[in-house]
């Protein structure tokens, strides 16, 4: 039996990372990031402090998950999970609005598109099919969310048996990252943008793990990666979207980068992620022999 439980530390770490990294955010926002663009104009110390504290972040959640691999197991027993139904419920709520959010863009880019630049390459380069394709993806990602939210709050299966549905928060994580490669690039300044790519490939690795646990598709052995994924995948989400509702809220708003709102699907998402690490991976009390 585990002495110490590598999934509790792993959580430890994450709640030490995230109030050490919100603060500091916020403070690069006011400070050190140009409004409008999401770049840094400076570099400081705080700069390196956050980055140090990333890499250590998912340096040290990757390896306690894969020195602890044989421990770890995804329960896969039908069972009430009313905190995360609620979640599951949150988290389609939000893709509702991203979807709503993003007919909103496609409709705004297409009317002040010129008729003669109304083509395909256009079309891309404004974000108008990206963001349509984001919109139907999280339509469909939120009536997967609603069913498996609907499984967890009956008890009677893990939602497993929707596995169709089940690849479309995947490629609702693809369209967004699509769309951001869209937009102007600093690849020497850039802030915002960079920290939105890292979360969405993360998501996209935690997703497709949590998908394939869920419905037990070859997946033997590869429990571990949920929590490798999965805490560092949450701790970037909060980070995208607390220092920025923060400042929305306060009135500064202004600091913000044009294209990088806050966008409540983070939030939701990690909510989501959080509740199934806790609820749903566990660790063994003694391997088989």
């Amino acid at each position: 039996m585990r002495e110490q439980s590598p999934l509790r530390l792993q959580f430890l770490l994450f709640c030490g990372a995230i109030l050490v990294a919100l603060p500091l955010r916020c403070y690069q926002f006011i400070r050190i990031i140009e409004p409008g663009t999401g770049f840094y104009n400076t570099k400081g110390a705080s700069v390196w402090i956050l980055y140090i504290l990333i890499v250590a972040l998912l340096f040290v959640c990757f390896a306690l998950s894969y020195l602890n691999r044989k421990w770890y197991f995804f329960n896969i027993t039908p069972e009430r999970r009313p905190a995360l139904a609620v979640f599951c419920f949150l988290l389609a709520l939000s893709l509702v609005w991203d979807a709503v959010s993003c007919w909103q863009h496609v409709v705004t880019s297409y009317n002040v598109l010129p008729a003669v630049e109304r083509v395909f390459r256009d079309f891309i380069k404004t974000g108008i099919i990206p963001k349509g394709f984001e919109a139907v993806t999280a339509t469909f990602s939120a009536v997967y969310f609603v069913l498996l939210g609907s499984s967890y709050q009956s008890g009677r299966s893990t939602g497993s048996a929707y596995k169709l549905l089940a690849l479309f928060p995947v490629v609702w994580g693809v369209s967004r990252i699509i769309y951001r490669f869209t937009r102007t690039i600093s690849f020497l300044n850039v802030s915002d943008l960079l920290f939105e790519l890292l979360m969405l490939v993360f998501l996209l690795l935690f997703l497709m793990h949590f998908i394939q646990l869920n419905a037990r598709v070859n997946c033997e052995g590869t429990d571990w990666k949920l929590a490798a994924y999965g805490f560092f995948t949450a701790f970037q989400c909060l980070l995208c979207f607390v220092p920025r509702f923060i400042l929305f809220a306060v009135g500064k708003g202004n600091l913000l980068a044009e294209q990088s709102p806050p966008e409540y699907c983070d939030l939701a998402m990690a909510l989501f992620i959080l509740g199934t690490l806790l609820s749903r991976l566990e660790i063994r009390k003694e391997l088989s022999k």
